[in-house]
């Protein structure tokens, strides 16, 4: 099918719909949860690319963009972690429809896993790669690389202080960031969760260990690469290893 516009007539949400492909069709589709926003832009190609590669596994696919990112409706700016949540419901149920089935898995990327993983959503399973556990830290990482361009860029002044590294990030999206915490939450409606990371994480061991204790049976890999990092995110290209990796979860 390609391209097409879901959800709500006034605010409606971007999609790329990818047909299972392949002799081995399977009866389960696979929703792509991106980051934002920077994060977002940096990795679009490799979301494209994640696309075609589990489609070709005989998985439909459905990568989609929030409201207020990318090509669906809304400013940039204007949306937050209740709406994206929703955004991803809402994607779950275009996704069932246009595969035909009830069974849903997920890759969440970055900040789309706390989405995913809180979104009321019956997920078969989770990919979480290189996951946001506690969204304080996020938020620091954020505001360390605008310090930097702000020492580093002669026309920083015009840099207002509701923004972050060339997107707006009003304060009260900066205080929902800063209340995340993967551990403490709730765990995900989900059968089992994998865990990719870039390098060895405590965050995601311990993440790993809350969701066991809850009954998700929840695994950690650490798939070496170059792009570990938010400042790795913005300046290097995605490593062939880690799409390879979680494709292997749909193998």
């Amino acid at each position: 099918m390609g391209a097409l516009f879901f959800g709500s007539s006034k605010e409606p949400l971007y999609g790329f719909f990818h047909p299972a492909r392949g002799n081995r069709l399977r009866d389960t589709a696979v929703l792509l949860c991106p980051s934002l926003p920077q994060e977002y832009m940096r990795m679009h190609w490799a979301f494209r690319r994640l696309a075609d590669l589990i489609s070709r596994q005989g998985f439909p696919v459905l990568r989609f963009d929030y409201y207020g990112t990318g090509d669906s409706s809304g400013d940039t700016g204007a949306g937050s972690l209740e709406a994206w949540r929703r955004d991803i419901v809402t994607a779950a149920h275009e996704l069932k429809d246009l595969a035909t089935t009830a069974k849903i898995s997920a890759v969440a990327f970055r900040l789309g896993a706390p989405l995913a993983a809180t979104a009321p959503v019956h997920f078969s399973s989770l990919v979480l790669w290189d996951p946001v556990v506690h969204g304080g830290k996020y938020v620091a990482e954020l505001e360390a690389g605008q310090r930097r361009v702000l020492e580093q860029d002669p026309a920083s002044d015009r840099v207002t202080q509701e923004e972050l590294l060339g997107y707006p990030f009003p304060a009260a999206l900066r205080s929902d960031l800063r209340r995340i915490d993967m551990v403490a939450a709730e765990p995900p409606r989900a059968q089992r969760a994998n865990v990719l990371v870039s390098a060895p994480s405590p965050e995601a061991e311990g993440l790993a260990r809350a969701w066991r204790a809850r009954d998700v049976a929840t695994s950690v890999a650490v798939v070496p690469d170059d792009t570990a990092g938010l400042g790795q995110f913005q300046t290097a290209s995605v490593a062939n290893e880690m799409l390879q990796a979680i494709v292997s979860q749909f193998a």
